[in-house]
């Protein structure tokens, strides 16, 4: 009698549960639509390669130069997306302040002469193409970048700074790269790599020295994103 009553209660309780599980609703897939906006955080590797004009290197003096211009960055972004089943389109748009900086010593022995390089801030205009599985997405991007940066030639006596030349140039360029974003509503979370080619720096720091310099920059960068 009472194994009888026992197997009945357990039953009982099964079907109830299961009856009320088949009553709960899966938790939606997040909807990427709409307009977004969030700050943004990373970390730049820029290269400036100077080619003067009319000093070409010797065994004294190192005037085609390729510097590491690296540091921070920080800034805000906002963009818009619009899903079509698994598939996002959107448009995004950033600037970021820079703390990238490198010197190189010019001359091979005394070491007190040199180049310095630096870029001050970081604009893009991008497109987004990308793939949602429910609360991630990975995306493509790629558009328009445009920078600030800074050439500069020091002259040093007995460590103290005496003479200072410098020039800088907003450059256009273009950028392109992926990451992937994870859904946490009503926000989101993402990591991504971006590449940035930009036109020469036209440099003329004085009659003797001037010249060009490529500059490219690799950048991997965090947001956290408010969605609208």
């Amino acid at each position: 009698m009472i194994r009888k009553s026992c197997l009945a209660f357990a039953v009982s309780l099964f079907a109830l549960t299961t009856a009320q599980a088949a009553d709960i609703e899966p938790p939606a897939a997040f909807d990427w639509s709409g307009a977004y906006a969030g700050i943004i955080a990373g970390y730049s590797w820029s290269n400036f390669d100077t080619s003067p004009t009319d000093l070409p290197n010797s065994d004294d003096f190192k005037w085609n130069q390729s510097l590491d211009v690296d540091g921070g960055l920080v800034g805000a972004e906002a963009g818009w997306n619009h899903q079509m089943d698994a598939f996002v389109l959107g448009i995004a748009a950033d600037f970021s302040v820079m703390a990238a900086k490198d010197d190189s010593p010019i001359n091979v022995d005394e070491k007190d002469e040199v180049y310095v390089g630096e870029l001050e801030w970081l604009a893009t205009l991008r497109g987004k193409v990308g793939y949602a599985l429910d609360n991630m997405l990975l995306f493509a991007t790629g558009g328009v970048a445009l920078t600030e940066a800074k050439l500069a030639y020091e002259d040093y006596d007995d460590g103290a700074l005496d003479v200072r030349l410098g020039d800088k140039d907003t450059m256009f360029g273009w950028v392109a790269g992926g990451g992937v974003e994870f859904a946490l509503a009503p926000v989101s979370v993402k990591i991504e790599y971006l590449y940035a080619d930009f036109d020469d720096l036209n440099f003329h720091l004085s009659d003797e020295i001037l010249g060009d310099a490529e500059v490219d920059t690799h950048i991997l960068r965090g947001g956290l994103m408010f969605h609208l």
